[in-house]
Order: C-alpha cells, then structure tokens, then sequence
C-alpha cells in the first residue's frame, strides 16, 4: 500500500537535511529510505485509523509457509506465528493479556515474515506483555508501544540464529509494572531487547527508553521515567552480527546496555559489528554519557560517525559529534 505522506526528513530534490521550518515533503511511505527521515506518528504504525481495520478475535495460530500478504487486520488475541513467508501490512496487534506476547515467532520454522505500517500495542497491559518476540522477521515503519518491552529479537533454544531486522520504526511510552519475576520488584523495560542469536540489523529506528506513566505501576527508582535501556543486549552468539545505523537512541537508564556481556564483545563478524551515524540524547538516569555500557573495555565494533541527537533543535544535526562512553 502506498499513500502520500507528509515527512519531515530528507530532502530528496536537493541533497540535504531539512532544517526545522522548512517545507515537508509529501511522498509515498514505500519510498522513504530509512535514516533519512526521522519516525514519528506520520510515518510509523498504521496506515489507517484501528477503528478502519477488521477485527480478529482469539488466538490465531499462522503455520503455513507459502507466501502471503496479510491486511487491514486487527489482531485481539495472541498470534503464534509458526509460519514462513508472511507480510502483514496495515495491521494492529494487540494481545490477549494472557499469553505474554502479542506476537511469537520463536520458532524454527518462524522466517521470512514481514511486518509493514503495522501498530504493536497491548491491549491489556500487564507485567507479561510483549509486543513481538522471536526470530526470522522484519519490521518496517511500525510502532511499537504499551508493553514491557517494545519487542524483542530471540533464537530458538540452543539455536544461533536471530535474523531480525527493524527499519524505519518508532519505539516508545513502555508500560512499567510491579512484578515477583524480577530480584527488584519491577518490570526491567527495554525498547528492543536481544536475546542472543547472530543477525541483528537496525537502521533509522527511533527508540526511546521512557515509560508511559498512565500505564501501569509507578517506579520510585526509575527516575523521570526511565525504563531499564533504550537497546538491551544481553546475550551474544558468535559472531554477533549487529548492525545499529542511523538511529535515535535516547532514555531509559542506559541507552544500548550491554553490561550483561561477559568480556570482550565478540569479533568475527562479516561484515564487522558496528554503531555507525547514529544520535544519542542526553537523558539517561544514570547519567548523560551513559549511552552506551559494557562490561568490558574490549570492545571490538566499528564505533564511528555518532552524534548528539537534538543538540540545535534539529534531528538531523550533525554538528556535535557523540564519542561514546564504554565502561563497567
């Protein structure tokens, strides 16, 4: 589906940023490129009011593998997406409250499946929600809202494979809740959180590690609304295969945190581990230079071209260039 839309971004007739208060440009959103326009509710998630969309109620389990496009559906129960070679556009997942994601793909035959212009928000919120968990997908232009982590990208067990990439999407306003599954007493928030598993890709995502705070419990040691990290990393399968370009990052305690990573972060990738041409803000709760955390100062990524996000009112700007801080 294509649809004219209004973005504020690249300027695609004369090469260069938009600066703030110069006209938008108007163009279909399958031609939007992403990292040159900055995700927002005029780019990201549903093509269509939800109230447009064909409600689907129940759980629905999708197992078939042959190649399929999916539709203006609004899913009101968990989807257990077994299946390979699906493309769902224009399509709202919601959950059931019960099972603790929305969407599962963490299957071995989970691959291939395509979310576009789609809105991941729990209807039901509690400590569980998950909007999309699994292995073998894409998603491109969705909004991710609502639910304890935004999403999250796992291999099966004992597998060594993820292969998830996210395009153009808009992570934010999480759900923090009080919860007996974590030592602390409360829901541990990530925007994207990766279970380990080569093969992640991210390019011109927004993610914001901020809490909602008319969803769920109030955190007293989470200041200002902070989740737990924007980007949570903790587990890796050699070679990890990470490819973060051209992203916002900005919130939560930490931004990307790799802290749960034992040593050196692995090396071996092809092509090479890297943070490239991504903005960082400043508002981490433990501290602006906290964008990025590790374990270990054996770092082996390519790390360059990140800036401040933000730093002259623009989200483009690029005047200020973010020499992470990585540290234990």
């Amino acid at each position: 589906m294509s649809i004219p839309n209004v973005i504020y971004g690249y300027n695609h007739l004369t090469p260069g940023w938009l600066a703030p208060g110069r006209p938008t440009l108007t163009i279909g959103r399958d031609q939007l490129v992403p990292g040159n326009y900055f995700p927002d509710s005029t780019n990201a998630g549903l093509l269509t009011p939800p109230s447009a969309l064909t409600i689907v109620t129940g759980n629905q389990t999708i197992s078939t593998t042959n190649p399929q496009v999916i539709t203006d559906q609004r899913y009101q129960g968990a989807v257990f997406l077994t299946g390979a070679n699906k493309t769902f556009r224009n399509c709202m997942f919601e959950g059931n409250g019960i099972d603790s994601n929305s969407v599962l793909c963490r299957y071995a035959t989970s691959t291939n499946n395509v979310f576009e212009d789609c809105l991941f928000a729990a209807r039901i919120p509690s400590d569980q929600s998950n909007n999309l968990l699994g292995r073998g997908w894409t998603a491109r232009r969705c909004e991710f809202r609502q639910a304890v982590d935004g999403c999250g990208a796992a291999p099966i067990n004992g597998g060594v494979r993820t292969d998830v990439v996210l395009e153009g999407c808009w992570i934010h306003d999480l759900g923090g809740f009080l919860t007996t599954t974590q030592p602390d007493g409360f829901t541990h928030n990530d925007g994207i959180q990766w279970h380990g598993g080569a093969g992640l890709r991210m390019v011109g995502n927004r993610i914001e590690g901020f809490l909602d705070p008319t969803i769920g419990d109030p955190n007293p040691a989470l200041p200002g609304g902070h989740s737990t990290s924007a980007i949570m990393i903790n587990n890796l399968t050699m070679p990890a295969e990470m490819h973060f370009e051209k992203n916002w990052i900005d919130g939560g305690v930490v931004g990307i945190n790799m802290l749960g990573i034992p040593g050196a972060f692995p090396a071996g990738a092809v092509p090479p581990n890297a943070i490239i041409d991504n903005h960082f803000g400043f508002n981490y709760s433990s501290g602006q230079n906290n964008a990025i955390r590790a374990s270990s100062s054996a770092i082996v990524f390519t790390l360059t071209g990140n800036h401040r996000w933000f730093v002259s009112g623009d989200p483009f700007d690029t005047s200020t260039p973010f020499n992470v801080r990585v540290n234990g």
